[in-house]
């Protein structure tokens, strides 16, 4: 494992929140939220060590309690994006199956997490307030039933 970092692939607590977050707010939310995380995800789980695509899916999956598993149609995309930026490389493996890749980052790749996780913590943090200012904003007049 890189950084020194325990195993990150079992829930944490600010895995659950996570999850209730993404099982509140409904598919349109989570899509775009999950859109905006799944870059910093599959580099974070690369982080911990080589993974073949379908395992970052699953291991998403378990992250968030099942309430986000993201497509294959976005995860390979990202995958070959981080390759051709030199972030992660990918090896294929053959062997009584079908070929897989295997992926893994790169120096590159490891020092882009970082920036990576600073620029999400940030674009979070304004969703985050712009959420509040909406719920203030449409809570103002409701009467309890």
């Amino acid at each position: 494992m890189a950084h020194n970092q325990p195993n990150k692939t079992h829930a944490t607590h600010d895995d659950h929140d996570l999850s209730s977050l993404l099982a509140k707010v409904g598919p349109p939310m989570v899509e775009g939220l999950a859109k905006g995380i799944l870059p910093w995800y599959i580099m974070h789980l690369l982080d911990e060590h080589p993974l073949y695509g379908n395992e970052i899916i699953r291991h998403i999956g378990e992250v968030t309690g099942g309430t986000w598993k993201p497509s294959p149609g976005s995860v390979y995309p990202l995958l070959h994006h981080f390759e051709k930026e030199d972030l992660i490389i990918g090896d294929w493996e053959r062997g009584k199956a079908a070929p897989k890749r295997r992926y893994q980052l790169t120096d590159k790749g490891k020092a882009a997490i970082p920036v990576m996780q600073r620029e999400l913590v940030e674009r979070l943090s304004h969703a985050k307030h712009l959420i509040e200012h909406h719920i203030t904003f449409l809570s103002q007049g409701l009467v309890d039933e």
